[in-house]
């Protein structure tokens, strides 16, 4: 395959994700839907997008998260409501995401959202 149907074909992958970022199913599947190697889609979208699936899974969320935060409707929502908006099954997906972003607990970075107070890992 030559490098440019190799980045259009990559490039799909990269717009399913963000399409589906929080219904997203497990990579070996998504290796499949485009047929790929499982290995392959992961060092190729590495080498093209510099960072892993799960990487760029976990920012879209994130960005997201901060999207849905800054929504004052959404001031009083609990934690698991973003949990499944991002598509976690339990607030423990959501606390590790945050953890795994800022190394802040979910109720601090919440507080400090408004005023980008935190700092990403």
């Amino acid at each position: 395959m030559e490098d440019d149907e190799i980045r259009k074909k990559i490039k799909k992958v990269k717009k399913f994700l963000d399409e589906n970022f929080c219904k997203c199913p497990p990579i070996y599947k998504i290796a499949y839907m485009f047929d790929y190697d499982l290995r392959t889609l992961q060092n190729t979208f590495k080498l093209v997008y510099g960072c892993t699936i799960k990487e760029y899974i976990d920012k879209k969320r994130f960005e997201k998260l901060i999207e849905l935060l800054k929504d004052p409707s959404n001031e009083k929502k609990s934690a698991f409501f973003f949990a499944v908006e991002l598509g976690y099954k339990n607030e423990s997906g959501l606390y590790n995401l945050v953890k795994r972003m800022t190394n802040m607990t979910f109720l601090k970075f919440r507080e400090s959202v408004h005023d980008y107070s935190f700092t990403l890992l």
